[in-house]
């Protein structure tokens, strides 16, 4: 879910009260062509969570038009950042509450 918890007595953390989860989207069955494993593959999906509830805030729907390969999120300055396996920056903004 991008958040690392080495400690599961505690709730997980995200940026300003959101989780991030991405949804990769490659077909990761092995055997075969990597060629192949990529016609298999469908879209990411980018998903923001509430850090309390786990309600959905947002998906990115099919505005990612590729899979991640190997794919992390970053977050910084209010931005959602990733990578797709066509080479393709993906960068979605945060609402941020002044």
């Amino acid at each position: 879910m991008g958040v690392a918890r080495p400690d599961r007595t505690r709730p997980a953390r995200g940026r300003q009260g959101y989780l991030f989860a991405l949804s990769s989207g490659e077909y990761v069955r092995q055997g075969g062509s990597a060629e192949a494993r990529a016609q298999r593959s469908t879209h990411a999906t980018l998903y923001a969570l509430d850090a309390e509830t786990g309600k959905e805030l947002y998906s990115s729907g099919d505005s990612i038009t590729s899979f991640t390969h190997f794919g992390a999120l970053s977050v910084a300055s209010g931005r959602v950042l990733l990578t797709t396996y066509d080479n393709t920056v993906y960068c979605f903004g945060i609402y941020m509450e002044h």
